[in-house]
């Protein structure tokens, strides 16, 4: 089993606040007035800049190969041909001319995202909780031939549990190296992982799901239109995997505030806006569960070896216990 080792990053440098606008000027022909950085970017290095042409966010890719640029042109194709509103690609390139591992540039979409959205009280929750199920249901209408990673609209598994074994492995390696976590923690993991896959997901059919469809990554516009933006993550999965991704309990829910109140009004006028399901209620919750264990244990990962947050870290394990109905250590 090869464990994956994550690629040295293009760190952040004001280097590049003086860069991105003259790269944006020569790949998009146009006049660079304004660039302002913005610093809830996490992953990649991303700029506001207004330009002759009207506004645009250009993201600098801090890692090499990732997001996919086959991917997210795909992606590009069938949104607009589907007529699902996004921010329009205008540039994408990995060439090193300008960056390392190359700069996109998309339309900006004018607006507040989600989050403030609600709290500022431009839109009620449940009015936008509607929307978002609406528009998640167009996104999952579009069909994909296998699950896993897409390009040219084609996954790379023909099972699910095959794609997302591949992937838990690398985390359950780096897990078991962790010395404070016990072995029947990780088994935990491992076995709830399989009793769903064995009972549950042959029946799921491949569609293409956002991968991140929190509040955060939305934009309700000027005339109150939901936009999913930031389609790093995209890939060939389950729908239930986009609303495991919306329901995870982490850093994007604590902006609902009363948690409860998310899961009951505003889950309610999201399955409003979303529709019908032809599983159980029962079934579409345990798979949902697998999906934020598979979650949890990915973050664990990630803020004990790749961004060490032992805070993130001590409440991802609470998560992932309380998931696994683990009461102890």
């Amino acid at each position: 089993m090869k464990l994956v080792v994550d690629q040295k990053i293009f760190e952040y440098t004001p280097e590049i606040d003086k860069k991105i606008g003259p790269a944006v000027a020569g790949v998009l022909h146009t006049e660079v007035f304004e660039v302002v950085r913005i610093e809830k970017g996490v992953v990649n290095h991303v700029y506001k800049i207004a330009t002759s042409a009207g506004p645009v966010i250009a993201r600098v890719f801090s890692r090499k190969g990732w997001p996919e640029e086959q991917k997210l042109q795909w992606i590009e194709s069938q949104l607009s041909a589907h007529d699902i509103p996004h921010a329009k690609l205008r540039y994408i390139s990995r060439h090193v001319t300008h960056f390392p591992y190359g700069f996109m540039v998309v339309e900006y979409i004018d607006g507040q995202d989600g989050w403030e959205a609600i709290q500022s009280g431009t839109t009620d929750g449940e009015v936008y909780f509607d929307q978002l199920g609406t528009l998640l249901r167009s996104v999952h209408n579009i069909g994909i031939l296998q699950f896993g990673q897409v390009a040219h609209g084609k996954g790379t598994h023909v099972e699910l549990c095959a794609y997302l074994q591949e992937r838990i492995e690398e985390d359950i390696v780096q897990l078991r190296t962790i010395p404070e976590l016990p072995a029947s923690l990780i088994d935990a993991v491992v076995h709830t992982f399989q009793s769903a896959c064995s009972q549950y997901m042959h029946q799921m059919r491949p569609v293409l799901t956002h991968g991140d469809p929190s509040p955060h990554n939305t934009r309700l516009t000027p005339d109150k239109k939901v936009v999913l933006v930031d389609w790093d993550n995209a890939e060939a999965s389950s729908f239930l995997r986009d609303i495991a991704a919306l329901t995870y309990e982490g850093v994007h829910m604590d902006h609902a505030g009363d948690l409860d109140r998310l899961k009951l009004q505003w889950q309610s006028a999201f399955w409003k806006g979303y529709g019908t399901i032809d599983i159980s209620t029962s079934i579409r919750e345990e798979i949902i569960r697998m999906f934020h264990i598979i979650q949890a244990a990915r973050l664990l990962t990630f803020y004990a070896f790749r961004k060490r947050d032992p805070k993130n870290y001590r409440m991802t394990l609470t998560l992932l216990q309380r998931l696994l109905q683990v009461t102890s250590l």
